[in-house]
């Protein structure tokens, strides 16, 4: 079983007309990411983590409000393994070199700060004017043997992405009638270094050899993305039972990809019982594909070499989808209420996010059209000491053709792709949910349980992996410590039947291998408060 060290602090206070809450949490633990093996112990995936969040507000009058928001998420990663592996490729002067002995990072870099101006001047008036700025960053330090052997190619990765973006919103009351308006401006600066070892190879593809040798292939790109959107709306309250609300934006993008779109939408809400509601809508969306991984000289860089992954369009293209949605949720007794909301999506050019060949760079693609459907059942109830909730889920993700990143299938599978609806991986068929908890002070006891349809694997989704079942059980105690104040202590059992859930199947190392759900843990968590400042 994994050990896991995690440290969390935080610290609040108003002076004035400033408040201000700040946190931070530092952890360690052998699960970096998902195990590549069903065992309880996961081989090479160790990781260090940190994080912070800070949020500050001044009040420079009473109609107005200043507000900064910081956050940093931070993670140095190793890659799991799995053992017994037999290496796809030879390098001149290694012999033996087992998988388990792989040591291949993958570390994360997240900074963000955004400064808001909230205003309402008049009381049928307000307005907010906020300014971001956010830089995440990825990079692979890959094992040059390991990778090498058992999958050709070895790529020091480097992508960042560094963005500035304003936004400003301002509503008007009217009366019956709200009306809406604001816009959008974003810069996504983004860089891409790719520095590779891989092998040359002939016309079939074989390795060429001996001697068993790689050569150095170096593919760098970056490009300034710009976003721009605007967008007006009503809502209209017919009467104190109905509500609607009519809208319409327009986004352009230009950068990898360049595309403009208008979208309508429209949404109600009505009452016709004090415990009923019932809401529907509309709306058409542009989604914008991420900006990072996008390489449009991979194809060339990586032609006759391992790092080869075929031929496609590297740029991916804008979503755009069609939405409807109709639910309702119904208060049946004094705290227990049920709701019922399902939606049916027609999509064009559905973003996925997939990879070029064996080099991990992580790129979205579009399949050309399909569509997605769901509902959901849910149940809440609360009273003063106990609280459950309850919900299940049925839902398909169904895509047809790829329209940008064919390299990401081989071509038999892409022909078939082509030709047939196929169900993505996304998402299962069946789900379920639920949870309780029951204060019994200075107790709190709680059970939580998930059920899912297996996902899709194989040859174009063909496949169905097994089912997903896992039961958590917590409990705390809270202590009352003279000169401290309450001090919790809180231990939490995952997965108590300490099922092996596979979520991916193996395809390979690294990025590439198999992936399982947690196996049974124990944490302990102790939260002890802190002295004000001044004191």
């Amino acid at each position: 079983m994994g050990d896991s060290v995690i440290r969390f602090s935080q610290y609040g206070g108003c002076h004035g007309d400033f408040s201000y809450y700040v946190d931070g949490l530092y952890s360690q633990s052998n699960t970096a990411f998902s195990s590549a093996t069903p065992g309880p112990d996961a081989i090479h995936d160790h990781t260090n983590q940190g994080q912070g969040f800070g949020f500050f507000t001044y009040e420079p009058t009473s109609t107005a409000r200043l507000s900064l928001i910081t956050s940093l998420a931070v993670s140095d990663n190793q890659l799991p393994n799995r053992a017994g592996l037999t290496p796809e490729f030879e390098l001149t002067g290694v012999k033996n070199y087992p998988s388990a002995d792989i040591n291949s990072y993958l570390n994360f870099r997240d900074y963000l700060g955004i400064l808001a101006l909230n205003g309402a001047p008049t009381s049928q008036l307000t307005y907010q004017l906020a300014y971001s700025a956010h830089y995440i960053s990825q990079k692979f330090n890959p094992d040059n043997v390991g990778e090498l052997l058992y999958e050709g190619v070895a790529s020091t990765a480097f992508h960042s992405d560094l963005d500035n973006t304003l936004e400003g919103d301002v509503t008007y009351n009217l009366g019956a009638h709200t009306l809406g308006t604001g816009f959008y401006l974003g810069e996504y600066g983004v860089e891409a270094d790719d520095d590779s070892l891989v092998f040359q190879v002939d016309s079939a593809g074989k390795q060429v050899g001996p001697p068993f040798v790689p050569v150095r292939v170096i593919n760098n790109a970056n490009e300034i993305n710009l976003l721009a959107g605007i967008y007006v709306e009503d809502t209209w309250r017919i009467n104190e039972k109905c509500r609607v609300n009519f809208g319409l934006r327009w986004d352009r993008l230009s950068g990898f990809t360049n595309h403009n779109q208008v979208d309508p939408s429209i949404n109600f809400t009505y009452l016709p019982w004090t415990e009923t509601t019932l809401h529907g809508g509309f709306a058409r969306y542009m989604q914008v594909p991420s900006f990072q991984g996008i390489s449009p000289g991979a194809p060339a860089a990586f032609a006759g070499t391992t790092g080869e992954a075929g031929t496609g369009d590297v740029n991916p293209e804008t979503e755009d989808d069609y939405e409807w949605d109709v639910g309702a949720v119904q208060q049946l007794l004094k705290g227990l209420t049920i709701s019922e909301d399902a939606f049916y999506e027609y999509t064009h050019r559905y973003l996925d996010t997939g990879q070029f060949g064996v080099v991990p760079i992580f790129a979205p693609f579009n399949y050309k059209h399909g569509y997605i459907w769901g509902t959901e059942t849910a149940l809440t109830y609360h009273m003063k000491n106990l609280a459950f909730h309850a919900s299940t889920t049925i839902g398909r993700n169904m895509q047809k053709g790829v329209a940008t990143g064919q390299f990401n299938f081989d071509p038999e599978e892409l022909g078939y792709i082509n030709r047939h609806y196929i169900v993505l991986d996304h998402q299962p068929l069946y789900g379920a949910s639920g949870g309780a908890t029951y204060n019994w002070q200075p107790y709190s006891f709680s059970i939580n349980t998930l059920y899912s349809s297996g996902l899709r694997a194989g040859f174009a989704d063909l496949e169905s992996l097994p089912n997903v079942v896992q039961i958590d059980l917590s409990g705390q105690r809270k202590f009352q410590l003279p000169g401290i104040g309450d001090v919790i202590d809180r231990v939490t059992l995952l997965d108590i039947v300490d099922r092996a859930n596979l979520i991916r199947p193996p395809e390979g190392i690294g990025i590439f291998q198999s992936a399982y759900g947690p196996r049974i843990t124990v944490y302990d968590t102790l939260t002890v408060p802190l002295p004000a400042l001044g004191h």
